[in-house]
């Protein structure tokens, strides 16, 4: 990977991980007065997922993986040479990190299915690093760069509206 490459990939990193810290520990706020204190633990995974309307709804799960699949990728895009047990060792500690921070400042439930979910979508975006790298072979962190740039984009775009939306 070029400078550049490994330059831009750094800062689409750090957009990234700024807005994933406001969505999971602000809860997309901009005052702390707005975001509710509750202080709950739940250990046992899948146990208590969320009801809408008296139906289950599992729709925080796979955003929870979704939203950490590009840590994943950026990951193994930034660390290729770690193995995949390290780069998931590392995915699972940002993410307890997150759960211990909501338990410590009572911004959200701690749970061990976001835990788990967190964990298994960054091994979603470390698998499709290495099929990229696999199939694409030279152009791969071109592709993975291209890939990050555009999801970033859509991430950014979507906070954006999120912002505007409870403004």
């Amino acid at each position: 990977m070029s400078t550049r490459q490994k330059w831009i990939t750094v800062t689409l990193f750090a957009i990234y991980s700024t807005v994933l810290l406001w969505i999971i520990l602000f809860k997309m706020q901009f005052s702390l007065q707005d975001i509710s204190t509750i202080r709950y633990v739940n250990v046992i995974p899948f146990d208590k997922p969320m009801v809408t309307n008296g139906k289950v709804n599992y729709s925080e799960m796979y955003l929870n993986a979704l939203i950490f699949a590009p840590f994943g990728m950026y990951l193994a895009i930034l660390k290729p040479k770690w193995s995949i047990l390290t780069q998931l060792a590392l995915i699972a500690l940002v993410s307890l990190s997150f759960e211990v921070l909501q338990y410590i400042f009572m911004i959200g439930s701690s749970d061990s299915t976001d835990l788990l979910m967190n964990t298994a979508g960054g091994l979603l975006g470390i698998i499709f690093y290495k099929v990229t790298v696999t199939l694409a072979k030279t152009r791969a962190h071109s592709l993975l760069i291209g890939f990050a740039l555009i999801g970033t984009l859509l991430f950014l775009a979507i906070a954006t509206l999120l912002i505007i939306a409870n403004i």
